[in-house]
């Protein structure tokens, strides 16, 4: 996506919410590009005029706003909304946007869940919009990225016997690190789709994220970690 403006399509309830879009976006405009945004889906109508709009305007990202509320709708109308538009315009990645700074974290993390579920690829909090430009790009690298105070709680929830939550992928990375490798030794081994290597992007992706689970800040501080907790 380098060199290339990044199309934003944004769905909620609330019209005046949509309207305040303009003004986060607009200092980034070389880079992001808030191409349509739509609120009227209170009936079946409504639903396929924005599926209509998506699948010609087709842009790179949906943000969808979890708590999409209308009469006669159920609680999981945001959900519903984006596995319609993920069965309309497949290329198009859906970000969850959650209102849930006063969530208890067991509910954050349902929320979570029943997002990555439904196909959404990134999960923010409305109330920390400098990290939507990260999750955005993260998401167009074809990486699954979560808000850090939601990965936080995320880390912390982790039951006994499951030490840090990581991923195949990130237990990958660890044990590359602990056979001293560099991140771009690491990036040309490792496989990522259609049988191509990895960028050094996503490298340091998995470490940022292995990092925050596991409460370090180094390199070492991984690997001692990993060794103590029998991972490597």
């Amino acid at each position: 996506m380098q060199n290339q403006v990044i199309t934003i399509f944004a769905i909620d309830d609330d019209d005046e919410y949509l309207d305040s879009l303009e003004a986060i976006f607009k200092p980034y405009s070389k880079k992001f590009a808030l191409i349509g945004t739509f609120s009227d889906v209170s009936d079946d109508d409504g639903v396929e005029d924005l599926l209509d709009k998506i699948d010609l305007q087709k842009p790179a990202v949906a943000l969808m706003d979890f708590s999409f509320l209308f009469k006669g709708r159920s609680e999981d109308f945001g959900l519903d909304l984006t596995r319609k538009i993920l069965i309309k315009a497949p290329a198009t990645k859906v970000i969850m946007l959650v209102g849930d700074q006063e969530d208890p974290d067991e509910k954050r993390l349902n929320k979570l869940k029943r997002s990555f579920g439904a196909g959404a690829c990134a999960y923010l909090s409305k109330g920390s919009t400098t990290q939507w430009f990260e999750g955005i790009e993260e998401a167009l690298h074809g990486n699954r990225y979560i808000d850090p105070e939601t990965l936080k709680v995320l880390a912390g929830s982790i039951k006994a016997g499951e030490p840090f939550n990581l991923t195949p992928r990130e237990i990958e990375v660890i044990k590359y690190l602990s056979e001293d490798k560099i991140v771009k030794e690491i990036a040309d081994i490792m496989i990522g789709f259609e049988g191509k290597s990895i960028t050094v992007h996503a490298v340091n992706f998995h470490i940022k994220n292995i990092k925050v689970k596991m409460d370090v800040n180094t390199l070492h501080g991984i690997i001692s970690k990993a060794c103590k907790a029998n991972i490597i």
